[in-house]
């Protein structure tokens, strides 16, 4: 987050910019740390816009070093042209928009999450008590670990804001009626309206239970918004044994006041006042103290407006589950249309496996003739490829009906991260880094140079060295809003990209070096263009390999495969992508995969193109308002 005062610091910047007279030089480099400001902004780097706009103040002292600030080069040699003027034309649109980037962080509604518990605590078994749970300016206090609610650029208009709660528990209480409710907002006051629950701590409490605690998440339009839990002594666990009579009953006079920049700053959720909301919404929350057990919600505006929740059991660990379905799939002995045959009855198998709510809710959409366009997963289960599954139902003594895979009518947007929060909706490609190591020998890539400039030629930007010393140190000096490889991965399961010279690149290396520093700084578009010569790899990718790693390093969004591609088809999506882009750049990134996937399921289609999955926002793209 950026403080107010930094906020208005930079308003007084552009104020006397406005009124400044200089040099085409000097306005060449005040045009570069106004872009480095605006990017500050856009993605709420404090430290970022601190730096620049120090900068900035500098233009006028033309000594040596004096526009380098935190390792990043700005041009020292302002010039000393006889033409002084105004800010030039080309200047005016990019001030403009940081002066409206800079008034919509100053609209922000900002409130931390809470759990606030009616009861002397240690809880006893048997007891009754009530949580509520509440939005509000405070800190987070004593056992609480939260994501902040943050919604940027409110509409102007806006009174109030409903954000809908889900409670959810682990195994030492019950909840006594619904775990859902809808809160208010009012942007005027400080405290939300209070979502009450009424719970009970069982009798006796299973001794495998782990730590007591609740869990709350916060959704609003249809988009992960933030969550809170809160340790809750039971007498008996822990070591807790009861306090003195009174108790203690966390409260607004309870907890520290402040300007919600407490414990809950460590992660807020940037959420578009004006963000569109999928078609269907799906969250899955691991069940404590269960294996192999979640918890779903699943919310539309469809039908209008509909909320169900329920749970999903599986046998067996998900990644068992995708490796038993897929085991055909990934036979060395199967022929191309021996695996787009498997690549269909693993989807049929893996709508089977879906939760019961998740299938009845699909086909009541489907017979009320508004199937989901979209679909945005949230989910502490990442193995399961909700993109191959494929409905189908036979009932009545009616033939079976089957519907195209989901990921070929649904764009789906997966985000799989702690804290409960959404990607951007809004990601603005205007230039790339491409990273297309020319490997010798029968490790050539054939298509890897043709890709490198299509990229380069809609995107402009530079080739990234293919050794990982070079590696390493360009992407800690450069970025980009659009990171794109073209390369082999280590093994099938894509946890390590090959280098040049027998070098690798793995998620551990790329989440503490160069690469995580871009990703930090910039919030780019991944594109994983992992690739093979001949047959694809054997094996399955997992979210919690790169696509993982780039999350956690703040990426926007990021494309990867499920499974090693074949080097001809993986260029053609490419092609196909960044066409697609060029077409419509209002057109969700999402969207223009489900073109992709239905590839796969053509006759004679290479199974390549249902491998591709999308980890964002379902409606992310670069075109929007």
């Amino acid at each position: 987050m950026i403080a107010p005062r930094q906020l208005e610091r930079t308003r007084a910047a552009l104020r006397i910019l406005s009124r400044l007279e200089f040099d085409a030089d000097r306005w060449a480099a005040v045009a570069t740390l106004v872009r480095e400001m605006l990017l500050a902004v856009y993605a709420r780097h404090e430290p970022r816009l601190r730096a620049a706009l120090a900068a900035l103040e500098q233009v006028g002292d033309v000594r040596a070093g004096g526009l380098t600030s935190e390792g990043r080069e700005f041009p020292t040699r302002l010039g000393s042209g006889p033409v002084a003027g105004p800010p030039p034309s080309a200047l005016l649109p990019h001030l403009d928009e940081l002066a409206a980037e800079l008034a919509a962080a100053g609209a922000e509604i900002r409130r931390n999450p809470h759990i606030d518990i009616e009861a002397t605590l240690p809880l006893r078994p048997g007891t009754r008590f009530t949580a509520d749970v509440v939005l509000d300016t405070t800190m987070s206090q004593a056992g609480e670990q939260a994501t902040a609610f943050v919604l940027r650029n409110p509409p102007a208009d806006l009174r109030k804001l409903s954000v809908e709660v889900w409670l959810t528990v682990t195994p030492h209480f019950v909840i006594d009626g619904p775990a859902t409710a809808t809160i208010e907002v009012d942007p005027a006051e400080a405290r939300s309206t209070e979502a009450r629950f009424t719970l009970a701590v069982r009798d006796p409490v299973p001794q495998d239970a782990g730590p007591p605690a609740l869990r709350a998440t916060f959704d609003h339009q249809l988009r992960a918004s933030g969550s809170v839990q809160r340790h809750v002594p039971v007498a008996g666990f822990d070591g807790e044994r009861p306090r003195a009579a009174g108790g203690t009953r966390s409260s607004l006079a309870a907890r520290p006041q402040g300007d919600g920049h407490g414990a809950a700053e460590q992660g807020g959720v940037l959420l578009n006042g004006r963000a569109e909301a999928p078609d269907l919404y799906v969250v899955i929350e691991r069940d404590a103290g269960r294996r192999h057990h979640y918890l779903v919600r699943l919310q539309t505006g469809l039908l209008g407006g509909l909320v169900m929740t329920g749970t999903w059991a599986l046998s067996e660990s998900a990644q068992d589950v995708t490796r038993r379905i897929m085991a055909d799939f990934a036979d060395p002995a199967a022929t191309p249309a021996g695996r787009q045959r498997s690549l269909t009855g693993a989807g049929l198998d893996f709508f089977d496996v879906a939760p019961e709510c998740f299938k009845q809710l699909y086909w009541r959409l489907v017979d009320a003739g508004t199937p989901p366009r979209n679909m945005y997963l949230v989910s502490e289960e990442p193995a399961i490829p909700w993109e191959l599954m494929i409905p189908h139902r036979r009932e009545h003594g009616q033939p079976r009906q089957t519907m195209p895979a989901l990921g070929v009518s649904c764009g789906i947007g997966r985000w799989h991260q702690s804290g409960h929060f959404s990607p951007s909706q809004r990601l603005r490609l205007t230039d790339s880094l491409v990273l297309a190591p020319d490997y010798p020998g029968e490790r050539k890539l054939p298509n890897a140079s043709a890709e490198r400039d299509l990229v380069l030629a809609h995107y402009p930007g530079r080739e990234v060295p293919g050794t990982f010393d070079e590696l390493d140190a360009f992407y800690a000096a450069t970025n980009a809003s659009l990171l794109h490889f073209v390369c082999h991965g280590q093994d099938a399961t894509l946890q390590a990209i090959q280098l040049l010279n027998h070098q690798t690149l793995s998620t551990r290396q790329m989440r503490g070096g160069g690469l995580g520093l871009a990703c930090e700084q910039r919030r780019p578009l991944i594109f994983l263009n992992a690739c093979e010569l001949g047959r694809p790899g054997l094996g399955l990718a997992s979210v919690e390999g790169f696509p993982a790693a780039f999350i956690a390093c703040d990426a926007a969004a990021v494309i990867a495969p499920l499974w090693a591609v074949d080097d001809g088809p993986a260029h053609q999506v490419a092609i196909d992508f960044y066409q697609a882009l060029q077409e419509d750049p209002s057109r969700p990134f999402a969207d223009v995969l489900c073109s992709v996937r239905a590839r796969a399921y053509h006759e004679g289609g290479a199974d390549s193109f249902a491998a591709y999955c999308f980890y964002g926002d379902p409606l992310a793209a670069t075109g929007r308002p």
